[in-house]
């Protein structure tokens, strides 16, 4: 019984590297808009639309294949991809890359919620679902006070390019370790 509380900290760390990501956008607007150039209504493109949009439009065919096929390599491709790619939106060259990069951060982290609630409805059953569930989802509030408290800290000592990266890199970590230590029920 102790196992289901070890994954409850590895898929609630995965969705803490969900809500950095998200979130590191809103730290970098200022000096990449400075940088390339760009308008408000375009830097509200990078901040809303490039993420929001992908991300709901990914939701559906994720939830289909969280019910179809292993969650587990669901998740860690899910999570390998919006790390990797926050950390090259750190080499973004205008706006469209960028844009491009935000768009693949949307789609992939479509695949956290689905897939990290559902194999946590395997583990805990309804007397401590509910528990679990309000665990998990602290990662939200932390991810993102993690990503305007660190990634303000490195935005100013390196740059806004250093800060995607470092945003990157937890998630990147995480996901060999949820691959090789968390077991797909059945």
């Amino acid at each position: 019984s102790s196992y289901r509380w070890y994954v409850l900290a590895v898929l609630t760390l995965a969705q803490t590297a969900h809500g950095i990501d998200r979130a590191i956008i809103g730290l970098v607007l200022h000096p990449l808009g400075t940088e390339f150039g760009l308008t408000g209504a375009q830097l509200g493109f990078l901040a809303g639309l490039a993420y929001g949009v992908p991300f709901a439009l990914a939701a559906i065919p994720f939830g289909f294949a969280v019910d179809r096929f292993n969650r587990k390599a669901l998740m860690t491709g899910a999570l390998t991809a919006w790390s990797g790619a926050t950390a090259l939106c750190g080499l973004a060259t205008g706006f469209w890359s960028l844009f491009a990069g935000r768009a693949a951060v949307g789609v992939a982290e479509a695949g956290g919620s689905p897939t990290g609630l559902s194999i946590l409805s395997d583990y805990f059953d309804e007397r401590k679902r509910a528990t679990a569930i309000g665990i998990w989802y602290l990662s939200s509030g932390i991810g993102t006070a993690v990503a305007f408290f660190a990634g303000g800290a490195i935005v100013e000592a390196h740059g806004w390019r250093w800060a995607f990266l470092a945003a990157g890199i937890p998630g990147l970590i995480l996901a060999p370790l949820l691959l090789l230590t968390v077991r797909e029920r059945r």
